[in-house]
């Protein structure tokens, strides 16, 4: 049991740390496994939306406020707002990724305050936009 609990506990803290992480490792039945991909689809279709929120995901995916924000928290051990930041955080990076610039990755990934959005990203990837870019234009330190 508590090799169970210790497994669930590593699964939901890597969630956490990358929402794009495996749903079925998460998920306690084919039914929640169904309803997270159905919430993660209806987010990421709405990423570029700032006006996009919790009634939102209600309306498109068909459980109440308290049955959705139970589940998550039960099984993400997030809120569905942190679920949806985590999510356009994620989308950021790849667009940074792609070399987009930290201000046209803000709005396409819903935030309408680059400086909003500068510190979300420091809080979740434990660094700022432009020092993520710096490291990814940065020589690789490896050695073949």
């Amino acid at each position: 049991v508590k090799n169970l609990l210790r497994t669930r506990d590593n699964n939901r803290k890597e969630f956490k740390e990358s929402v794009t992480a495996n749903i079925g490792l998460i998920a306690k039945n084919k039914h929640d496994e169904i309803l997270l991909n159905n919430i993660k689809k209806v987010v990421e279709e709405n990423i570029s939306n700032e006006e996009f929120n919790v009634t939102d995901i209600i309306k498109n995916v068909g459980i109440s406020r308290t049955m959705l924000h139970v589940t998550l928290k039960s099984m993400l051990d997030l809120s569905i707002g942190e679920y949806i930041r985590n999510m356009r955080i994620e989308k950021a990076k790849d667009l940074l990724m792609e070399g987009n610039t930290i201000a046209d990755t803000a709005y396409a990934t819903g935030f309408s305050d680059p400086n909003y959005f500068s510190k979300c990203f420091k809080k979740q990837i434990g660094k700022t936009p432009s020092d993520f870019i710096k490291e990814l234009a940065a020589p690789s330190n490896h050695h073949i």
